[in-house]
């Protein structure tokens, strides 16, 4: 009886709260993970050819779960990391939910630590776990379920599961997918379609192995779909968001109004603001993309000003105080010591912090200068008025390319 409890208390909380979800706009399809307190993502152009790796072929539910190429020096970061992670200086989690991917502690003989999301509570502290990077599952003691280092939150899921028709997999077909093989996939541009209620979330694709001759890479038909899947699963479709251009640059031009983009936030109770980056148009300077936002635009930064910039950062003593970091809504100017997604040694960066964590010790910050966020200890954040006033200019910027 108090098992039946337990699962039934897992299973409401599962519903209500999901580390996986899929979203879509009208250019990509995005796997979303809940690895910390700002979600991450895995975004597929739609209607556009992709390679994938085949990691893992479940020919029982006719299932196949491919990384796509993009997604190798991701891969090759989180291979480091783990590589790396000390999982006995890792936070255990007050409680164990179905709301966050987890790092999961294993013995290098069986295959290492991994990043899971707990699908199914087999019995009282044991549980059914997915892992997100390799579509494997496995069961995992509640013991050896530990909150993910901040150095592992800010890499998304790096596996696609995509529901392929028995005779792809069958063992019989000369061109059948297998484990390793390259393949080309694709993605309808106009109606996303996954399996309704499953979870891990599994979507319908277009698939063939690379330099196959056959046509099973080509978008199926709403009737193809009907006919090879509708016979064993549900079908739903991922309903897209509306994003017009004209909405979109309007969205872009509130962000940047607002300033928190561009660095020109600072907290009330800090009196500092980083000044807006100024150009005179037309204007030639040497500039490193940092993320391309959406089509021909991008987030860019003046790689010689920066050297210039960081040099007069010195270090910093005075560590932000807590209460500043539990205003809601608001961005605190500071310096940040850590690590920019896909490298390895930390360092000092200008950011704005916000989005304190309180059960973790956490806060977010975003660093300005190279428009990317990472979750830090909050012991990583100082106090910005020490440094020289050359460290007010910000370096962000962003336009047409």
């Amino acid at each position: 009886m108090v098992m039946e409890t337990f699962a039934g208390d897992f299973e409401n909380k599962l519903a209500s709260s999901k580390a996986l979800w899929l979203t879509r706009n009208s250019r990509t399809v995005n796997l979303m993970a809940r690895t910390g307190s700002v979600p991450v993502s895995l975004d597929v152009e739609l209607g556009s050819n992709f390679k994938a790796r085949v990691v893992l072929v479940d020919r029982d539910e006719c299932r196949v779960y491919v990384r796509p190429l993009a997604a190798r020096r991701h891969y090759e970061a989180l291979e480091e990391i783990l590589s790396e992670v000390d999982t006995n200086t890792c936070v255990k989690p007050a409680e164990i939910t179905p709301g966050f991917v987890y790092l999961m502690k294993r013995n290098t003989s069986a295959g290492g630590s991994f990043r899971g999301i707990i699908t199914k509570e087999e019995r009282p502290k044991h549980y059914k776990v997915f892992d997100v990077d390799t579509g494997f599952m496995t069961s995992v003691r509640g013991e050896d379920v530990v909150e993910l280092p901040p150095t592992l939150r800010n890499l998304p899921p790096l596996v696609l599961c995509l529901a392929v028709p028995s005779t792809v997999v069958d063992t019989r077909t000369p061109d059948r997918l297998q484990q390793d093989s390259i393949v080309v996939c694709k993605f309808d541009s106009e109606r996303i379609v996954c399996v309704k209620g499953a979870y891990p979330p599994v979507l319908i694709a277009g698939i063939q192995v690379e330099n196959s001759t056959n046509e099973a890479s080509q978008v199926y038909t709403d009737h193809h779909i009907r006919r090879i899947f509708g016979r064993f699963c549900s079908l739903e479709t991922i309903n897209n968001v509306p994003e017009s251009e004209s909405e979109v640059e309007e969205s872009r031009n509130n962000e940047f109004e607002k300033g928190e983009k561009m660095g020109s936030v600072g907290s009330p109770t800090s009196q500092f603001t980083f000044v807006p980056f100024t150009v005179s148009l037309p204007c030639q300077l040497v500039a490193r993309v940092s993320r391309k936002i959406g089509f021909d635009f991008y987030a860019m930064r003046d790689t010689n000003l920066l050297v210039d910039l960081y040099e007069f950062i010195k270090r910093p003593t005075k560590r932000i105080e807590i209460p500043r970091l539990t205003t809601n809504g608001v961005s605190v100017a500071c310096i940040a010591r850590t690590a920019r997604p896909t490298k390895k040694e930390a360092r000092l960066y200008r950011a704005l912090a916000k989005n304190f964590d309180p059960t973790r010790g956490t806060s977010m910050a975003y660093l300005i200068d190279y428009d990317q966020s990472v979750e830090c200890d909050i012991s990583s954040l100082f106090d910005i008025t020490e440094q020289v006033s050359s460290t007010n200019n910000s370096e962000l910027k962003t336009g047409k390319g």
